[in-house]
């Protein structure tokens, strides 16, 4: 009889401790074995096995588990982006130069309005020629500054005037633009060379300097101090350019990862171009006022220096991780005009006013609602 109690309790105590000894079998298992698995403890401190439910929401590492641990975002750096307009400013400049003041405001603006925002930049050599071909300057520097207001400022002191021969002192301008700036170490360095004329000792028609810039720079030497500090250029050829000159300028965009564009030219009247542009009309008495302008139509010589510029500058920014909704603008793309013959090449910048044909209403409907399809799927 003793026998049969004792074998019964033994029995009972084997059932009471069977689920705490099964349950430390597991836990020991999940522990040591290649797949481990989170834990939680009940009152009575016996494990309890728990399924993860880990979430991760908008790619920022929220944890969403019950133990309620919070992982902090990743810290997301601001891009720097510096930008040096060097502008020719002799005589054959003149629309260019209106379009770089013009446009600059909307540019930065567009550049800015990406997430996360750029530290945007700006700052702008302009140059002319050396004595005695030009004897006003041959260069002017102003420094890279955030304040778009200072900047638009800067490049209302710059006219276009002067020149004397073809080349001009494009080596020196380079020299300043590379070496003489207030450039942040840590940005994204971009230069834009605007220009119709090559370096002294390349170009056509160079009767005062034909062994080179007389301070002794070479466009050579600048491009590699550019290679050094990592600063891309953008070289962007104007109506007027020699062969010579244009082999140059693609030269130094290729040797400074940047790219090389060449203008073209529309000519427009000057009301209707700022109101679609959405230019103050403070602006129209400097254009009525320019060399260009035909008191006949009312025209002035546009070009697309804002577009190839705001373009560059927006991809810059996207090679930095800036994302940038994507929304009509309005410049007219020169890809698509050049398709229906709206846009001149700077080698025939003469001619009437030509409409900017094309309906970009329906392709922007179409490519809205295929990126939504895409997001969901």
């Amino acid at each position: 009889m003793n026998n049969i109690k004792k074998i019964i309790g033994i029995f009972l105590i084997g059932i009471v401790l069977f689920p705490s000894v099964f349950a430390e079998f597991l836990s020991a298992e999940t522990i040591t074995g290649t797949k481990a698995e989170p834990m939680l403890y009940t009152e009575q401190q016996r494990p309890v096995i728990i399924e993860p439910t880990q979430e991760y929401v908008d790619q920022q590492q929220t944890c969403m588990c019950p133990c309620k641990c919070q992982v902090d975002p990743p810290v997301m750096q601001v891009p720097q982006i510096d930008v040096v307009f060097v502008i020719d400013s002799t005589g054959s400049m003149s629309d260019e130069i209106r379009t770089i003041k013009t446009h600059i405001i909307n540019i930065v603006e567009e550049v800015r309005r990406g997430n996360p925002r750029p530290d945007l930049r700006i700052g702008i050599v302009s140059y002319r020629d050396y004595q005695p071909e030009d004897r006003e300057y041959v260069f002017r520097q102003y420094d890279l500054t955030r304040d778009v207001d200072s900047a638009l400022n800067n490049l209302r002191a710059i006219e276009a005037n002067g020149g004397g021969d073809h080349p001009e002192a494009v080596e020196t301008a380079l020299h300043v633009a590379i070496n003489k700036m207030n450039w942040n170490s840590n940005a994204k360095k971009l230069v834009f060379l605007v220009g119709d004329a090559a370096p002294h000792g390349y170009g056509a028609g160079d009767r005062s300097f034909p062994q080179g810039s007389p301070e002794g720079y070479s466009y050579k030497e600048e491009i590699e101090y550019a290679r050094a500090k990592g600063i891309s250029i953008y070289a962007i050829s104007c109506s007027g350019m020699d062969p010579a000159g244009d082999r140059i300028w693609r030269d130094i965009a290729k040797m400074t990862g940047g790219s090389y564009d060449q203008l073209s030219y529309q000519r427009r009247v000057v009301e209707e171009y700022y109101e679609e542009q959405g230019i103050s009309e403070e602006w129209i008495p400097e254009a009525k006022a320019s060399s260009d302008y035909d008191a006949t139509t009312g025209t002035i010589l546009t070009n697309t220096l804002g577009i190839v510029a705001q373009k560059a500058m927006i991809s810059e920014a996207e090679s930095m991780g800036v994302s940038y909704d994507k929304r009509p603008t309005k410049t007219s793309d020169p890809e698509d005009s050049r398709e229906n013959g709206s846009w001149l090449d700077s080698s025939d910048i003469t001619g009437g006013t030509i409409a900017v044909s094309g309906n970009t209403a329906d392709s922007g409907f179409f490519r809205r609602a295929f990126s939504r399809l895409m997001f969901w799927n």
